[in-house]
């Protein structure tokens, strides 16, 4: 049973109902502003690796001379970084090494936005930590460990 506002309740059996739901475009102010929790992507990441960022979100202060709508900010602002360590499969290892780093945060803003200006990142650098993905260590330990060994002992009598 949904909860609704005091004063409202349900009478008999609904089986559908109608929502209208009014969208509104909002329109940044002029002058400065900042963005929340937009999205950091890990580019160039190796497809036998994870990436654990310390920060999955970053915050953006821009300044706009013009007014914005915010679906254009958010569609036109993106957050990454430089997520460039491999994996050596024939030495099972990620290379360079497997410790922690510390990145800068890159931002690239669409042709469309080009009356604002990035004033700053909140943080500027995100620590990565990569792993190795689960499924390959697993497929890579099937491969290491024979099913069966045979030694020219154990060979029964009558097949020598």
């Amino acid at each position: 049973m949904p909860e609704f506002q005091k004063g409202l309740g349900l009478v008999g059996n609904i089986k559908e109902f109608q929502l209208r739901v009014n969208i509104i475009r909002d329109l940044s102010n002029i002058g400065d502003q900042i963005i929340v929790q937009l999205p950091v992507k890990c580019e160039y990441l190796d497809s036998a690796l994870e990436a654990d960022l310390s920060v999955e979100e970053v915050s953006i202060k821009f300044s706009s001379t013009t007014k914005v709508n915010s679906i254009q900010i958010i569609q036109g602002i993106q957050a990454s970084v430089p997520c460039n360590y491999t994996y050596d499969r024939k030495l099972k290892k990620i290379v360079p090494n497997s410790l922690p780093v510390l990145a800068k945060v890159r931002i690239v803003k669409s042709p469309d936005l080009k009356n604002i200006e990035i004033l700053g990142v909140m943080p500027e650098k995100i620590n990565i930590q990569y792993k190795v993905k689960s499924e390959l260590e697993e497929k890579e330990k099937e491969k290491d460990t024979p099913e069966e060994v045979f030694y020219p002992e154990d060979i029964p009598e009558d097949r020598k």
